[in-house]
């Protein structure tokens, strides 16, 4: 194949990691809560670590790029080893039905892991593989352009600029999915201009609350519409063994005092109450259990979720998927209620 095709390879592959980079610098809090979500070992996933990724990757980028010989191998190798490890994290949170944000590329992450994110991750994986067996040569990116004759000048060019529009076409639509979950998420924010409940919360005219109920400690039911009757209720959905469930479950209490008395917050989850006790002894008191036929009816599977539940037998906001969603649906509430 021509050398000047071959060549696009490891440059596509160090820009997606430059990318990748670039876009979590300055995100140690969101880095370091994704490798927590992720289920990265603790040892692994510190602040210091957090701030280090992105240089990391930054450093993968620039030695793929400039780096000649046996340095652009191991490289290549390195790139390989980081991408099975990734890739066996993302595999296993889809696999466990969770919502995770794995912030993978930073400022452009918006929707949770699920299979597309392990299917980007396996090409880019298999590409590092390519590279490193020696698809693209051994000398390094830098000698394989200075030795280019004009015609593998010509289809490096073109498939480069095939590439670049392939890539840019993918932002788009990531940034387009990021839009819409920034839209459904700023019901809440919006709904401030608008009527106010009695008890403060924010009144928002949603979807109607389905059909479904959740079960009390002594298994009776309590239908969705009859939670929020007095005042908006705060539904989160979590499960005892999910990893960004626990997150979540950290952030109750701050939660709870910050929304004060207009908004109830219930935890609710799929698990038996045994399990949930011996996950989350602090949320013991009030928690409902049953929650899967409840979850299917509000349209999603993953945990964390969160759905917010207005007075008026509406769905005033969510289901919002993973922890920083959620986080984000409770500060457009708490501004809600502080503009209304």
């Amino acid at each position: 194949m021509n050398p000047g095709a071959l060549t696009v390879l490891p440059v596509v592959l160090a820009a997606v990691w430059l990318a990748s980079g670039v876009t979590k610098l300055g995100r140690s809090r969101q880095t370091s809560a994704a490798m927590v979500a992720l289920g990265v070992p603790r040892l692994l996933r510190g602040p210091l670590v957090a701030a280090v990724v992105p240089w990391g990757e930054i450093a993968l980028g620039l030695g793929a790029l400039v780096l000649p010989g046996a340095a652009f191998v191991a490289v290549s190798w390195l790139s390989v080893l980081f991408l099975v490890a990734l890739t066996g994290l993302l595999l296993r949170v889809v696999l466990r039905g969770e919502a995770v944000d794995c912030n993978c590329f930073g400022v452009l992450s918006s929707a949770s892991v699920g299979w597309r994110t392990v299917a980007r991750n396996a090409v880019l994986l298999g590409g590092w593989v390519l590279v490193a067996a020696g698809l693209a040569g051994s000398r390094g990116v830098g000698a394989s352009i200075s030795g280019f004759t004009g015609d593998d000048v010509t289809w490096f060019v073109v498939l480069l600029a095939a590439m670049v529009a392939l890539v840019l076409t993918w932002v788009r639509q990531g940034s387009a999915g990021a839009g819409a979950g920034a839209g459904a998420g700023a019901g809440a924010g919006a709904s401030a201009a608008g009527p106010s409940s009695e008890s403060g919360a924010p009144v928002v005219v949603g979807p109607e609350i389905p059909d479904a109920q959740l079960l009390d400690a002594e298994m009776v039911g309590h239908p969705l519409r009859s939670l929020s009757v007095q005042r908006a209720v705060l539904v989160l959905f979590v499960k005892p063994d999910c990893t960004p469930c626990r997150v979540v479950a950290a952030e109750v209490p701050e939660w709870r005092h910050r929304l004060g008395p207009s908004v109830d917050i219930v935890v609710a989850t799929a698990g038996s109450a045994r399990e949930f006790a011996e996950a989350y002894p602090a949320l013991v008191e009030g928690a409902l259990f049953g929650a899967k036929p409840a979850m299917a009816a509000l349209g999603f599977e993953g945990t964390p979720a969160a759905v917010l539940l207005g007075t008026n037998a509406t769905v005033a906001a969510g289901p919002e998927l993973g922890s920083e969603a959620i986080s984000a649906l409770v500060d457009g509430i708490a501004e809600a209620m502080a503009a209304g």
